[in-house]
């Protein structure tokens, strides 16, 4: 029925293809970090790279499965999260328990993070400062 609307709800698409793609290449000490879970989370206690910093109660770095196949990635911490130090614990951390197991997967069957791993003052939006 749609169909004959002109409504196309699957179309097939376009296969990628292979490019050049940019290489990164890490300094030297993110490069030892890349798997050194403990030194990175250091790194981001430490971290005062923007003014977020001095605003925040803590960092709020990431939890769970660090070997996960699934990740969930959040935008900034909320006045919840800053206060735990945990991501995903106010509401929305309720929504997504409830999401994951719709889904099959136990909260400590996954990684859960931030981009931003400080709360933005006042849940402003978060600049590139």
């Amino acid at each position: 029925m749609l169909d004959a609307m002109g409504i196309q709800v699957w179309s097939r698409r376009q296969q990628r293809q292979p490019g050049d793609a940019a290489e990164i290449t890490l300094p030297d000490e993110a490069e030892e970090q890349l798997h050194d879970w403990d030194s990175l989370q250091q790194s981001v206690e430490n971290c005062n790279r923007c003014t977020i910093a001095a605003t925040r109660t803590q960092t709020v770095f990431g939890t769970g499965n660090q070997n996960a196949e699934l990740m969930i990635i959040g935008e900034a911490p909320g006045a919840d999260e800053d206060r735990q130090g945990e991501p995903f614990v106010g509401r929305a951390g309720q929504l997504l328990n409830q999401m994951l197991l719709a889904c099959g997967f136990g909260r400590e069957q996954v990684y859960i993070a931030n981009i931003l791993k400080c709360r933005p003052q006042a849940n402003r939006n978060p600049s590139p400062e």
